[in-house]
């Protein structure tokens, strides 16, 4: 059937999905973040973060800046404004204040009314639909051999994930240092790529509920096709979402 729009008439937006989200906000969609007025980056959603009725939603570090912005996909409509940031883009991880140890890698963003969010995170591809609850954070900090699953606006959600490091340091290519973060690895299908960053991890229950363990904050290897094996493992980084529970103001939504 054609649609036909008429000239001044509001353009009908697409169904919300991983790539096309609207409020109220899911973990694990794409959004636009503005470090600067003249530059942006495409990143992931984590959690959504209630804090004293308002909504905030978790990510990484360098999606953001302290004075930067998170816009929706449109590239027209404000989401919200970054609250607390632990990343430095030129250092890495830093301390929040109050704090006597590194949190990881994590950004605290506002949605801004009368937007909201919701305890949910997308599933299956990169243009699903579909969605699964958040039920809660994960009873204990992450541990080597856990499993997990990621979401991202590149990859989808990929479960397989095993994690093989805990307060680990690692330097990126760009020379900035992630402290007390989580490393995993896996040896099947589609490695993080970016855009993903930002992105929750998770590990899902008989029911299909999610239980929130971390944001990503960056991956590599799988070769030339981006796909894991046995010779080339996805190797995968991320905040474990306790850090971000005991470091920031209120906690993941829980269904």
């Amino acid at each position: 059937m054609a649609v036909h729009l008429t000239p001044g008439t509001e353009t009908i937006e697409p169904q919300a999905d991983r790539y096309y989200d609207t409020s109220p906000y899911y973990g694990g969609a794409r959004f636009h973040s503005y470090l600067t007025t003249n530059s942006a980056t495409w990143c992931t959603a984590g959690f959504p973060w209630p804090q004293d009725g308002k909504w905030y939603m978790l990510t990484a570090g360098h999606c953001t800046t302290g004075n930067g912005a998170a816009m929706k996909w449109n590239d027209t409509d404000f989401i919200g404004g970054v609250v607390r940031d632990n990343w430095s883009n030129s250092k890495g991880s830093v301390r929040l204040s109050c704090q006597d140890c590194y949190s990881g890698h994590l950004s605290l963003d506002r949605v801004e009314g009368p937007s909201s969010a919701s305890a949910r995170i997308y599933k299956g591809g990169k243009r699903s639909t579909m969605s699964r609850p958040v039920h809660d954070i994960w009873w204990r900090s992450v541990q080597s051999g856990d499993q997990l699953c990621t979401g991202g606006m590149m990859t989808g959600e990929r479960c397989g994930w095993k994690v093989t490091g805990t307060k680990a340091t690692v330097k990126y290519t760009s020379g900035a240092i992630a402290r007390n973060v989580v490393t995993a690895e896996k040896t099947s299908s589609a490695c993080v790529q970016k855009g993903d960053s930002g992105g929750p991890t998770y590990t899902v229950d008989g029911s299909g509920r999610a239980y929130a363990k971390g944001i990503i904050s960056g991956g590599s290897g799988g070769g030339s096709d981006n796909s894991g094996g046995y010779l080339d493992p996805c190797h995968l980084i991320f905040t474990d979402t306790r850090l971000a529970h005991n470091a920031l103001p209120g906690t993941v939504e829980k269904s």
